[in-house]
């Protein structure tokens, strides 16, 4: 997927952000039709291959939060992304 964000497409579709979260994968390949199915695979979410449901993207977690300056004033928010 590289750095193209998928979470819309995900969510529309009603798929787990979670890509490791095989049961619900595959209850919704089973819910979904074959157009939409195929439009999932064209757009790199799941490989081109009969009975495979493994999600092809990454889930990233971030964090925001404020930390006070040394004034006690808060500063800005901070951004950790877990590789």
């Amino acid at each position: 997927m590289g750095e193209r964000e998928v979470t819309d497409l995900l969510r529309r579709h009603g798929l787990p952000l979670n890509p490791l979260r095989v049961a619900e994968l595959e209850a919704a390949q089973k819910r979904l039709d074959t157009a939409t199915w195929a439009e999932l695979i064209k757009a790199g979410l799941f490989p081109d291959a009969e009975g495979m449901t493994e999600g092809l993207w990454r889930s990233e977690a971030k964090f925001h939060w404020l930390r006070p300056s040394h004034r006690g004033r808060r500063s800005g928010s901070r951004t950790a992304t877990p590789r």
